[in-house]
């Protein structure tokens, strides 16, 4: 497209060609952002954690040591042992594999129902953007993590339930926005035009409206991830997320349940504790980094 053209046409309606053509501004937009650049080195480098789990960690995660049981930080175990002699270190790095997993695939469900549903409410509209809006309520009701911790116990608690859980009760923020966004195209000239052609409205959607919507649902999915992460450590001290024996951050600071392990064994607790914020506050980063370098109005100064 030509510079007149791009002037003349509103930031929010640039199609995937001009997003395509004005790519490298947006990544270096994001290269300016030295937190995100920062949050996105640290996710790479728990992401390169828990693909190597099995190979960097010096231990098996569910090995029972009983004659190395609580003990401190040493050359052998570099961040302890828990009280049946399993090395902390190995169960921090399986952890980051199970956390990250919540993470990623409970946004993934949540961001699918939510655009579906949010693209039929903004484009139909009528009964059907009624009946899905009042649906929407409904779920947006009640305090997510209290439905959430009762849907997880009336399941059973699980890795797999926590993910599902997460992602049947957490889509209606992206369904207000997608619905939002579709609301202020479908009747722009470029939707027009497509009908008049005869494309069917399933091809409007996907074709035509849902990638102008890409960019502020990757920046709620980024930060959804965060969410995830803690919902999911949340859950799991309260013994309802993932069981042991698997590892996951959240419930290797459920040890820290008691005075003595708070203030006499310290390492069972912080590293998990540490990993947790360095993921959540790295994705928060990377969240807003893409949200300055995809913002259109950022885009059109």
């Amino acid at each position: 497209m030509s510079d007149q053209v791009l002037r003349e046409t509103p930031p929010e309606v640039w199609t995937r060609r001009t997003y395509a053509g004005r790519g490298y501004p947006r990544l270096r937009t994001f290269a300016r952002h030295r937190l995100a650049l920062i949050g996105a080195c640290v996710i790479g480098m728990l992401a390169l954690i828990a693909l190597l789990a099995p190979v960097i960690a010096p231990y098996d995660p569910n090995e029972i040591d009983l004659f190395a049981t609580s003990q401190g930080p040493s050359r052998q175990h570099l961040l302890g042992t828990d009280d049946i002699g399993r090395d902390v270190l190995s169960r921090v790095i399986f952890g980051t594999r199970v956390s990250l997993s919540v993470g990623l695939v409970s946004v993934t469900i949540y961001v699918l129902i939510g655009t579906v549903l949010g693209s039929l409410s903004g484009y139909f509209g009528g009964w059907v953007d009624s009946s899905i809006q009042r649906f929407t309520d409904a779920v947006m009701c009640f305090p997510s993590l209290i439905i959430i911790i009762a849907a997880v116990a009336i399941v059973g608690p699980s890795i797999y339930n926590v993910m599902i859980v997460i992602g049947l009760l957490t889509w209606p923020g992206i369904c207000r926005l997608v619905r939002g966004q579709i609301l202020t195209l479908r009747e722009r000239e470029f939707v027009e035009a497509a009908r008049s052609i005869g494309a069917s409205p399933a091809r409007v959607i996907f074709a035509h409206l849902l990638p102008n919507t890409v960019a502020p649902v990757t920046v709620a999915a980024t930060f959804g991830v965060a969410a995830a992460i803690l919902t999911e450590a949340g859950l799991s001290f309260l013994g309802l997320g993932v069981q042991p024996p698997t590892p996951s951050w959240g419930n290797l600071i459920n040890t820290a349940q008691s005075a003595a392990v708070l203030q006499q064994m310290p390492w069972l607790w912080i590293p998990a504790g540490i990993m947790i914020a360095l993921a959540v506050l790295s994705i928060n980063f990377i969240g807003d980094g893409l949200r300055d370098a995809l913002d259109p109005r950022s885009a059109s100064r």
